[in-house]
């Protein structure tokens, strides 16, 4: 596939579309809200109720911190999250063209104890919980129970997890709905990632310790969100939100 070989060989063939910058967003209190803005581009907020921080803090980004302990998996779904339309970011997309998505984080928030977890996924929506396409399978605490954000059953969990993410990135081939997914422990700045993409590593969509692609090729780009959460009893905080066409279809 010429979209994934593009990865060792750096940025050639891609079109950024948008960086949505949450450091630059004026401090604000998100926790009664449905929804704002980032950068102009509408965000959905849910279960900001649930949160003792939600919402931009006017320097490090947009920070969404539960309450206690709170849950974001196939079976129950009430920690507070933050989406954007991938549609809001992706304009001009012929049909069949790839496309990258890439959500950058600073130091987790409290992450310190087992179930604490973090992470983005792509999905068609953040309040139902069978319904997403691309399933987180790992966390950024070591050796500790990965069902707080993955959910699944006991039989497909795992303790391998991977430490520190910083950045995901989904490369999403729009013509079949598969997805790759990569990570960074590298912190990313304020700049796109794709002229770096062969620093990358690869979550084998095969290798269930880490991720779940079972519903990827459900896929759709003009009603799939990007989804930002924390699960247990923790926070993140979102730094960055970026979009990219491939080529051509």
């Amino acid at each position: 596939m010429k979209l994934l070989a593009s990865l060792a060989s750096g940025s050639a063939g891609w079109e950024s579309t948008v960086t949505l910058d949450c450091t630059a967003e004026g401090s604000a209190d998100w926790t009664g809200s449905s929804s704002d803005t980032i950068g102009g581009v509408a965000c959905t907020i849910t279960n900001g109720a649930n949160a003792s921080t939600f919402g931009p803090d006017g320097s490090t980004g947009i920070v969404i911190r539960t309450d206690g302990v709170r849950a974001w998996n196939a079976t129950t779904r009430n920690a507070p999250c933050l989406s954007v339309a991938v549609a809001a970011m992706l304009t001009d997309v012929a049909a069949g063209q790839k496309v990258g998505l890439c959500v950058d984080f600073a130091t987790p928030v409290d992450h310190t104890t087992a179930q604490d977890s973090y992470g983005a996924t792509v999905e068609a929506d953040p309040t139902d919980a069978a319904a997403w396409g691309v399933r987180l399978r790992y966390q950024g605490n070591d050796a500790v129970d990965s069902q707080a954000l993955s959910g699944g059953s006991a039989s497909d969990d795992s303790t391998t997890e991977v430490s520190d993410i910083r950045r995901m990135l989904f490369i999403i081939d729009t013509a079949t709905g598969y997805t790759a997914v990569y990570f960074s422990t590298s912190a990313g700045g304020s700049a796109p990632p794709w002229a770096s993409l062969g620093s990358w590593t690869r979550l084998d969509a095969g290798d269930q310790t880490r991720l779940r692609t079972d519903n990827a090729a459900q896929f759709d780009i003009t009603t799939d969100v990007v989804t930002m959460a924390p699960a247990s009893d923790c926070g993140i905080t979102v730094t960055h939100i970026h979009a990219a066409r491939y080529g051509s279809a």
